[in-house]
């Protein structure tokens, strides 16, 4: 039996100039579909939060990792280097904004490739998906540059604190496709070299999914529900709609298209403690028009899951 994930790399066609520069780097990644024991064990022992915002899903993985790998990974992110200023909108920099830390190039590379034993869980994860969906689940282009901005499609941010400014400068979606997408995604039931419309409603039947996993973690002495520094989840005109508490080696897997931000810190001013995400921006594309890869991770997924509770109309509580 297969025992480690395989990733196969592309390169992705641009399909205008908008990012057309040499920085933007097209080279995407695909999870080749394979079943491993342990990821379906996993997904039916973990805890399965699920809320719809704007119709739009949003799930919670909590206890998916053994006890050691939790460990493993706050181990990880603490010791990683973190060369580049992160900043949540082009606003926040022109208003000069205390940027928090994300990985360069070249340390964004290094971890993606020489991943520990509990990251490569994560990949058996995709690899189990693709397979039991009868899809190709992929990342967007590593890096799409225009001016001052860059979009990586993995990248992971450290904070050790949020302004409120920064929480509501940094809202942002991860894709948007249905107001367009910028790179080709291979029409897999069509004519070879045939892309998916440019517009398109995510997830909808015969259509990709464009998902985002964020793998949170935390110093040993963060307080989830006290510090914050989770992710506010925003409707479609900007209302919050849920909050996401920072829990470490929590995964947080979410349509792409959801508007989010990290939100505001509350550490008392002795404490020195730190948060980071681990984000990857994928695509789950169907391989027969007759797909709907949505429902289909919904029924996944159903086994167990529990459906996050509504405090008020439109307002999740925390979680």
């Amino acid at each position: 039996m297969q025992e480690l994930p395989i990733v196969r790399k592309s390169l992705a066609v641009l399909l205008d100039d908008y990012y057309a520069n040499d920085k933007t780097s097209l080279l995407t990644f695909h999870f080749e579909p394979a079943s491993f024991s342990s990821s379906l064990d996993r997904l039916k022992s973990c805890s399965i939060k699920h809320a719809s915002i704007d119709n739009k899903d949003f799930y919670i993985l909590d206890q998916f990792f053994l006890e050691e790998e939790e460990e493993e990974i706050r181990e990880l992110f603490e010791k990683a280097s973190y060369s580049r200023f992160s900043y949540g909108s082009l606003e926040s920099i022109d208003k000069g904004e205390k940027p928090g830390r994300s990985m360069n190039n070249q340390e964004r590379w290094s971890l993606f490739s020489r991943y520990p034993p509990a990251i490569r869980e994560v990949y058996k994860l995709f690899s189990t998906l693709a397979d039991q969906m009868n899809a190709d689940l992929m990342t967007l282009p590593w890096e799409l540059c225009h001016g001052k901005a860059s979009a990586p499609s993995i990248i992971t941010n450290y904070h050790e604190e949020i302004t409120e400014e920064s929480m509501l400068n940094g809202k942002h979606q991860d894709c948007n496709p249905q107001g367009m997408i910028s790179f080709g995604i291979p029409l897999l039931y069509g004519q070879e070299g045939e892309f998916h419309d440019r517009q398109f409603i995510n997830g909808d039947t015969g259509k990709p999914w464009m998902i985002s996993l964020m793998l949170y973690s935390t110093s040993k002495d963060f307080l989830p529900s006290e510090y914050q520094m989770g992710t506010v989840f925003y409707h479609d005109d900007g209302q919050e709609a849920l909050k996401a508490h920072c829990v470490n080696t929590r995964m947080v897997l979410f349509e792409g298209d959801i508007s989010h931000s990290t939100d505001v810190s509350k550490i008392p001013s002795e404490k020195k403690v730190w948060r980071t995400s681990y984000v990857f921006k994928l695509v789950m594309n169907p391989k027969k028009k007759e797909q709907n890869l949505k429902e289909d991770f919904r029924s996944l997924m159903q086994k167990g899951l529990q459906e996050i509770e509504k405090v008020a109309t439109g307002l999740y509580a925390r979680v």
